[in-house]
């Protein structure tokens, strides 16, 4: 009895999970043929929808940085940055106001 209940219960699930598929691929063609229907209306060139993907472009951007140091920056580990300021000074630090001793009054 559990059994049946249960492959009852699942397959309720996988039709409301189909239906929803089904409406958001509906969904997707009506605002589409809306879309061309306006292009055309105001006599424009239909574009088509499309998402364009380049897995070996994603590559590229893990790649770019090291192409953009020159070869003996990215050796030692420093980088530039365009707001480099080149006239940095080393900061001295100043005599302490305590005792060398240590803190004792």
């Amino acid at each position: 009895m559990f059994r049946a209940l249960w492959r009852i219960v699942l397959l309720a699930l996988g039709l409301v999970f189909v239906a929803s598929l089904v409406f958001a691929a509906a969904l997707v063609f009506a605002l589409w043929s809306l879309r061309s229907l306006w292009a055309r209306l105001r006599g424009q060139p239909v574009a088509p929808m499309a998402f364009r993907f380049s897995p070996g472009a994603q590559w590229g951007r893990f790649y770019a940085g090291a192409k953009a140091a020159p070869p003996d920056e990215a050796a030692s580990g420093q980088r530039r940055t365009p707001d480099a300021v080149q006239d940095i000074t080393d900061v001295v630090a100043k005599e302490g106001t305590s005792n060398s001793k240590g803190n004792s009054p």
